[in-house]
């Protein structure tokens, strides 16, 4: 990219990450003043590979979720301003300050506090892990929703 748009870029990706910042603290206030809808049971790996149930309510389940999406955003800015820094590359700088944004309408916690979306479906708590892009390539099946087993079933 030319030398003449780096601070453009720049200040298109700090406008960016702010504004992602705001929306998951706006988030986070907006999910802890909403009512509560029923515990969620949630299963949890331990560090010798064990799972355990865990009960939480809505919003301490909200709360960690959110608290892990700012930890996965605040690993992005870290990798994006180390390329950016190391090699003077500003492509990360123009994706980032466009998928910064975009991202907020594929997180589901998004859709159920700010758009207003009803927690059902694929918006019930617990929220099902994304599948890991690396899953096919290590020869992984991808789990079979419960609906789809139910459908087979009545077929």
């Amino acid at each position: 990219m030319h030398g003449s748009y780096k601070t453009e870029l720049r200040i298109a990706f700090a406008c960016a990450v702010l504004f992602k910042y705001a929306v998951i603290y706006f988030v986070y206030l907006t999910s802890q003043k909403a009512a509560e809808a029923g515990p969620v049971t949630v299963k949890e790996k331990k560090m010798d590979g064990t799972e355990e149930e865990k009960t939480m309510t809505t919003r301490e389940y909200d709360a960690q979720q959110i608290m892990s999406a700012f930890k996965s955003s605040l690993f992005g800015l870290c990798i994006t301003c180390g390329i950016h820094y190391k090699w003077g590359n500003a492509s990360p700088l123009l994706f980032q300050s466009i998928m910064l944004p975009m991202g907020l309408f594929d997180d589901n916690l998004f859709k159920i506090h700010v758009l207003g979306n009803e927690a059902v479906g694929k918006l019930k708590r617990p929220f099902k892990a994304p599948e890991s892009p690396f899953a096919a390539l290590a020869g992984e099946q991808p789990a079979a929703a419960p609906d789809a087993i139910e459908d087979k079933k009545k077929k």
